[in-house]
């Protein structure tokens, strides 16, 4: 069954109880009200099952860690009653806000330039999976520790979906979670470690010292590995990247 045809029996039902309220059609009432409709939810699952439970940009997958939400491309009678699925889209929470806000907060309120974004969002993520990410990485040495500094050459506009932050903290609970009997990290841990003075340690479980330190200046990554870390650090960092989607070593 279509979208209609699904959702057609909450919507008779919602129509009769706004006439009993004096609201001639959905249009008419309350948005945020509308939203918290049996009907709605009717929608948004009908829409979710469509888009196979992935933001129609990014193709993030629902999960306990992510909720699709479904965004109007239009405000129609027709899109609101669901006799038109095509202006309705699954999004994840990130490209919905990218979408309904500027940068700097303010929200769009302008339907045309909301699918302005969209469209640009959905081309910049095609762009992204043909392209991929490419990094850097510039290894020296200094007072006995190896240091890595990661630098990200490919185009800025495909880091609205990825940063490079979010790779470093995948990276150090990668290192933790594999060898978790012999290290140790900070708890709770979180990514403003990456900016403070001391950076993102990770440390020997036995001796106490720190093995590997983490910080992010100036947007680029920098890693150390010091003289007591017996990992190949190196090859670690390489094969962590290559194994993660869009990011790849130059």
């Amino acid at each position: 069954m279509n979208l209609y045809q699904t959702v057609e029996p909450s919507l008779l039902k919602l129509k009769r109880r706004l006439a009993k309220e004096g609201i001639l059609d959905i249009s008419h009432m309350d948005y945020e009200k509308y939203l918290r409709t049996v009907f709605w939810k009717e929608i948004k699952e009908w829409i979710a099952e469509r888009d196979d439970h992935r933001c129609v940009i990014c193709r993030t997958e629902k999960s306990k860690f992510c909720d699709l939400e479904v965004h109007h491309r239009s405000y129609e009678l027709e899109v609101l009653e669901g006799r038109n699925s095509e202006m309705l889209v699954s999004l994840c929470p990130r490209c919905h806000k990218l979408i309904e806000f500027y940068d700097d907060g303010r929200k769009r309120l302008c339907l045309h330039e909301k699918d302005e974004k969209y469209h640009e969002l959905v081309q910049i993520y095609i762009n992204l999976e043909s392209n991929g990410l490419p990094l850097k990485i510039d290894k020296s040495s200094r007072r006995g520790s190896d240091l890595f500094e990661i630098t990200y050459i490919g185009s800025s506009e495909f880091l609205t979906f990825c940063s490079l932050e979010s790779l470093m903290f995948g990276f150090v609970l990668d290192i933790h979670h594999k060898h978790r009997c012999e290290v140790k990290i900070p708890l709770p841990f979180g990514r403003d470690k990456f900016y403070q003075k001391s950076g993102a340690k990770v440390s020997n479980k036995a001796s106490g010292k720190e093995i590997i330190n983490v910080k992010i200046i100036d947007g680029s990554p920098l890693i150390k590995a010091s003289n007591h870390c017996a990992y190949p650090l190196y090859d670690y960092l390489v094969s962590y990247i290559s194994q993660r989607e869009h990011w790849y070593v130059v």
